[in-house]
């Protein structure tokens, strides 16, 4: 017969909620685990316990204990842990060059407006890391000239983007 259950999850070293959990709560069921508050989490490895436990039969059915580990980045080359089984893994964040050039020109166009548009501009951007570019540009517009960087920056929350004079 089929087993209903409920699911509940708990985190290791006071960790705020970074895990969720979705699927059906009636067997047989596919359960996909989702990172989903990484971006609160220091960095290191942390542990999630997921337990599905029955409430239909309520007696006679043990509780299955999931372990889920997520690691952190670390500056220093370390690599995420895999997904755990039956997992869909969440893409990791990797900026590409098109999309850099392009935050960075929409940046440039809304802080100088008429002298972006219509004037001669130059926007180059050099990739620092799979998630960091630092573009440089020049603007001149009616003998104006304006120099500076663009660093477009992939983070968990979307593209942030800072424009620096010079």
């Amino acid at each position: 017969g089929t087993i209903t259950f409920s699911i509940s999850t708990a985190y290791s070293g006071g960790d705020p909620n970074w895990l969720s959990v979705s699927g059906g709560n009636t067997t047989p069921t596919t359960l996909s685990f989702f990172q989903s508050g990484a971006g609160l989490l220091t960095q290191g490895s942390h542990t999630a316990t997921v337990t599905l436990t029955a409430t239909t039969p309520a007696s006679g059915v043990a509780n299955a204990t999931i372990t889920v580990t997520y690691t952190s980045g670390s500056g220093g080359g370390g690599s995420p842990a895999p997904p755990p089984a039956g997992a869909t893994q969440v893409p990791s964040l990797v900026l590409s060059k098109a999309v850099a050039l392009s935050k960075a020109k929409k940046a440039l166009s809304r802080k100088y407006g008429r002298i972006y548009k219509r004037g001669k501009r130059r926007v180059s951007c050099k990739r620092r890391s799979t998630t960091e570019y630092r573009c440089s540009f020049s603007l001149r517009y009616r003998g104006k000239k304006r120099l500076g960087t663009v660093k477009v920056l992939a983070t968990s929350k979307g593209v942030k983007v800072t424009v620096k004079q010079r």
